[in-house]
């Protein structure tokens, strides 16, 4: 395991720092984070890739113009609903666009291959439903990206493995090390995993 320092800072929440307009280095955070998981929520839609990069940024400017009036304070745990509510518009306005180009709604629907069932306001709430199980795995997908320069090759191994359902007794025939090592490493790896997941969720999340 590396000996580099924590990295673990008491951080007021992104959210909190980037509804300030001025704070440029918040606001690019918030992109940096943000940016890829509305690009894997706008392609759910079945939005042809070429045109994600444009909704992306759309949807950016929205949240940048609307975020002020976001409460964090009295709408905690409901940011990623109203998220799900400017991308769901975003992309609505981009078909409402290629609607009026072509001048027939079923046509452009018919070769969008968009998902109509996920611009209903129904009670099922599909969108928010992906939305928020498709944040926990984005959230730990990122962690681990984060504490991997932190651990050797082998323990990063040894913990994917472990992940995939491999016994102890064949990761460490694998990787040529005693079973008791590959406990060590792994535990390791996944104890470091839950606190930097705990980091970015109270970073992230409002």
């Amino acid at each position: 395991m590396s000996d580099k320092p924590d990295q673990f800072l008491t951080r007021e929440t992104l959210l909190s720092r980037a509804k300030n307009q001025d704070d440029a280095t918040a606001w690019e955070d918030f992109v940096n984070y943000y940016k890829d998981f509305i690009f894997i929520v706008i392609r759910h839609m079945n939005i042809p890739y070429n045109d994600c990069e444009d909704l992306i940024q759309e949807t950016l400017l929205k949240i940048w113009k609307n975020l002020q009036k976001f409460d964090v304070d009295n709408d905690r745990a409901k940011f990623r609903t109203w998220l799900s509510t400017v991308v769901r518009n975003t992309v609505l306005n981009y078909i409402d666009k290629k609607n009026r180009n072509y001048k027939k709604q079923e046509r452009v629907r018919e070769e969008q291959e968009v998902r109509p069932e996920l611009f209903n306001q129904s009670k099922d709430g599909q969108l928010d439903e992906f939305i928020e199980k498709e944040w926990q795995v984005y959230v730990t997908n990122l962690a681990m990206k984060k504490i991997t320069p932190l651990f050797s090759p082998q323990a990063i191994e040894a913990f994917q493995r472990s992940l995939d359902g491999e016994s102890t007794e064949s990761i460490a025939e694998k990787l040529n090390i005693k079973p008791n090592s590959v406990y060590k490493l792994k535990n390791r790896v996944k104890g470091r995993l839950i606190l930097e997941i705990k980091a970015l969720k109270r970073e992230l999340e409002p």
